[in-house]
């Protein structure tokens, strides 16, 4: 199984984009948070690069993912295409299928059904 859930703040807004065959997708940054020492009690920052398509990226990345905001996103990791001097991956990308934005604004429709 290759399931992967973050928290974390992206370090720049997510750029959009559509690929050659015109899928769209978008991408950001993440600024993880891990603990590091023998005890744990140090915190030091991981950065992994997200993206989103299609829908996903259209309907929430896009239009919602923000710098320096808390958002939690789940998803597979996938190998990057680099490969280094001893012909393994270097970097790796999160592909994302979830994307939890706590402090998302909602839309006048979501707030209609909310007080129905």
């Amino acid at each position: 199984m290759n399931r992967t859930i973050l928290s974390g703040r992206p370090v720049a807004d997510a750029e959009t984009g559509a690929s050659d065959s015109g899928k769209a997708f978008a991408k950001f940054r993440l600024a993880h948070d891990r603990r590091s020492g023998a005890d744990g009690a140090e915190r030091e920052a991981m950065f992994v690069n997200c993206v989103a398509f299609d829908g996903l990226a259209e309907s929430i990345v896009g239009p919602y993912v923000r710098k320096g905001q808390k958002l939690t996103v789940a998803g597979r990791l996938e190998p990057d295409n680099y490969d280094g001097p001893d012909t393994k991956y270097r970097s790796f990308t999160l592909v994302l299928d979830e994307v939890v934005l706590p402090d998302r604004p909602r839309s006048e429709s979501e707030q209609e059904v909310e007080a129905s």
